[in-house]
């Protein structure tokens, strides 16, 4: 009798010390899954906040989110008048006189104090040309001089209404660019994309200004008919 309390006294302990790493073995698969489980969302989550389409965090904060200022920087030249000739070339033509003018548009843009600085360069010096044939001091010369005068008054007035026109036209590409870009980079492409249109588009606008004093023909109107009676008198 004693023998076998002995050998159910063994068994019990062998149940005893095989249920330990049982139920060591039942946790560390517990916390294996619940680690797998919270790994899983932090990778999900990570994925979420690197999508491509959101913007790099520091580009993104080197653009200052107040309303940005433009300074425009151009100092006009003076007008250059030309009588060393008897033939005058106006756009490929020969011509009694022509005016030129041309100018170009240059920005430069700091994305950390919103400030744009609208840069414009003469690349044609006023210019107004007066065949040679023509005295100074006579009826002919000062009205064929009027005339010219118009044509440059013209192109200075058109620059004016552009200038104002093109700093408008920089601080909506900016506040876009505030609310779209990626980065400083991207608005300052958008601002020197509006200086360059701007450029090309005031030539055109000059030029269908300019084209509204002469004649459908394509010959300036001097208005010499009151040069001609006095001669007549």
């Amino acid at each position: 009798m004693r023998k076998i309390r002995q050998i159910f006294c063994l068994i019990c302990m062998l149940v005893a010390v095989g249920s330990v790493p049982s139920e060591a073995f039942g946790a560390k698969q517990k916390y294996t899954r619940r680690y797998q489980k919270k790994n899983t969302y932090v990778q999900k989550k990570d994925s979420y906040f690197q999508k491509q389409d959101l913007p790099v965090a520091n580009a993104y904060l080197q653009v200052n989110r107040e309303r940005p200022t433009v300074k425009v920087n151009y100092v006009p030249g003076q007008t250059v008048f030309r009588t060393d000739s008897d033939q005058v070339s106006c756009h490929a033509k020969n011509k009694f006189s022509c005016t030129t003018f041309g100018v170009s548009f240059s920005a430069e843009t700091d994305c950390e104090t919103s400030k744009i600085v609208l840069n414009v360069a003469e690349t044609q010096a006023m210019m107004i040309s007066i065949s040679s044939a023509y005295e100074k001091g006579t009826c002919f010369f000062d009205q064929i001089l009027k005339h010219e005068l118009t044509h440059e008054k013209i192109y200075r007035k058109v620059l004016t209404s552009y200038l104002n026109k093109t700093a408008q036209d920089m601080i909506l590409a900016y506040e876009e660019g505030q609310d779209t870009s990626k980065g400083c980079e991207e608005i300052q492409q958008r601002i020197a994309k509006t200086a360059q249109e701007a450029a090309k588009s005031y030539a055109k606008a000059a030029a269908a200004e300019n084209a509204k004093i002469d004649s459908p023909q394509g010959d300036h109107l001097y208005n010499t008919d009151i040069c001609e009676q006095q001669q007549h008198e």
